[in-house]
């Protein structure tokens, strides 16, 4: 009994499992890892031409690669494995139990029971947070999906996890309609499935919703926290379907209930006034069915076009329909028009706009012209989104009956976004100068807030006591946009002494 005694013993902090879990994640990567290199050393020593190595999953179970007849299975049953993932999952329950008799709050585990999870769902809760703590895990991924050669990002695929975690056919049939369909998760908005274009449904990629991803990387997560975590209002769009269509087929379509007010916009004044006065036409009427609207906002990601979206949903007290394009199939497009009928869904935004207005979509044209024009005959109010205003085709520009443009945001709002993106309750150190960290790079508000957030974490992981520019240096060193240069560590203190000094020597000469 006293040496099973250290499995029964209590994780002392969120953090401390997390890095149990994550090291059983890495075992599991390491073996995929290992066999990938392995077949594929095997491939490339019988296969001679281009075409016998995309047709080696054909011949690779006739011709061994050890020199042996074999014949393989699809999903051959591994029982040794299977046996010590029982053994695992027995020992990591009798920890997390014994945390909770001692008041110990682990977040994954209370958010999985809350939820009643699945162990494919938090596994892959667990696969999608692991990029988000070190992007070695982001390098494996893309090998194993054959994806190292291309700039693919760090996300791992819905394939990879079906394959990673299911151990035959059933398991894997299960599991992918779970994924698609029936994920809790997903339901609730927390977790992403994000569709590439002209691929398939296995392809696409999973990300978790930045709450949620806060939540299981806090630094002490408490009840409260996750009871404010499930009751966030995002939920998939409670809209009628027919008998024969589940209300939920359509991913990337929520509905919000913002409280987002003008004061958190950090947007030029003339583009201010812009919205708020297009909030105020929506809503003063003396008619018994306003006209409707539709507004187009462009600009880059992060430059506020949700927020401003959101506010405007605030101000005149309705809620907010998201429709993500990006995270839906072309085929999904009609439902989405005849679900969002001004009664259902007042507000509208519209992501990602471009696969609707650009010169090459493939949808229907008079489909999308009479969806426009019915909102706007009925009062609704329709926002579009774009990246650039110049790829909208010149035909669908007379519906608008506005287009705000949102601009990445100069040095002064850029220092002002910096300020906002840390709390109060967060010790910055003093010695950092906010003006030099503006003009380092021109960051949208949606990079900076990332990079705030990643610089916060790994203050909280490191126990310093303030938070200080080698924090951001590394945020920044980990952020996507390759253009950003590091920060420059300044230290006025000592620049002020030297300044003294040379002026002593001038009064003296």
């Amino acid at each position: 009994m006293a040496t099973e005694q250290p499995n029964l013993a209590a994780f002392p902090d969120n953090w401390a499992y997390l890095k149990t879990e994550l090291a059983w994640l890495d075992r599991v990567l390491m073996v995929a890892v290992s066999r990938q290199r392995k077949e594929v050393k095997g491939v490339d020593r019988i296969a001679q031409t281009a075409a016998d190595r995309v047709s080696s999953h054909w011949w690779q179970g006739v011709v061994s690669l050890e020199g042996k007849i074999a014949y393989d299975e699809h999903r051959p049953q591994k029982a040794e494995g299977a046996v010590q993932q029982g053994r695992y999952q027995q020992q990591l329950e009798s920890k997390i139990r014994a945390s909770m008799e001692q008041g110990i709050f682990l977040a994954l585990p209370t958010l999985s029971d809350r939820l009643q999870m699945p162990l494919f769902e938090k596994n892959l809760v667990l696969m999608a947070l692991a990029p988000e703590v070190n992007r070695r895990y982001g390098g494996i991924y893309q090998f194993l999906q054959g994806d190292e050669k291309t700039a693919s990002g760090d996300l791992p695929t819905a394939d990879l996890a079906l394959r990673l975690f299911c151990r035959n056919d059933r398991e894997w049939c299960v599991a992918r309609q779970h994924l698609f369909s029936q994920s809790v998760l997903y339901q609730r908005g927390l977790l992403e499935v994000l569709p590439r274009e002209n691929s398939t449904s296995l392809n696409r990629r999973v990300r978790l919703a930045p709450r949620l991803l806060n939540f299981l990387l806090a630094d002490a997560p408490t009840r409260e926290g996750l009871d404010a975590l499930l009751r966030d209002p995002i939920a998939p769009l409670p809209l009628k379907a027919s008998p024969k269509e589940d209300a939920q087929s359509v991913p990337g379509l929520l509905r919000r209930f913002p409280s987002t007010p003008w004061e958190e916009l950090i947007l030029p004044e003339a583009l201010m006034q812009q919205l708020q006065a297009l909030t105020q036409e929506a809503s003063d009427s003396t008619e018994t069915v306003t006209k409707g609207m539709t507004v187009l906002f462009a600009g880059a990601s992060g430059t506020g076009k949700t927020l401003a979206a959101e506010a405007i949903a605030h101000t005149r007290e309705q809620s907010l329909v998201v429709a993500d394009l990006a995270q839906m199939q072309p085929e999904h497009f009609p439902q989405v028009w005849q679900r969002l009928t001004v009664k259902a869904a007042p507000v509208v935004l519209i992501r990602g706009a471009e696969q609707w207005l650009r010169r090459s979509a493939t949808i229907v044209p008079g489909a999308l012209q009479r969806w426009l024009a019915g909102r706007q005959a009925n009062g609704g109010l329709t926002i579009l989104t774009v990246t650039h205003e110049e790829a909208v085709a010149v035909r669908w520009r007379p519906y608008w009956t506005m287009a705000c443009l949102f601009p990445v945001p100069v040095v002064g709002d850029r220092q002002h976004l910096w300020g906002q993106s840390f709390a109060d309750d967060i010790p910055l150190d003093k010695a950092i100068d906010w003006g030099a960290v503006a003009r380092c790079a021109p960051l949208t508000g949606g990079e900076i807030r990332a990079i705030a957030k990643a610089a916060i974490y790994d203050w909280r992981k490191s126990g310093e006591p303030n938070l200080t520019l080698n924090h951001l240096n590394r945020a920044l060193q980990a952020a996507p946009a390759n253009a950003i240069r590091r920060i420059p560590l300044l230290k006025p203190r000592k620049r002020a002494a030297r300044k003294r000094k040379t002026s002593r020597k001038q009064t003296s000469s």
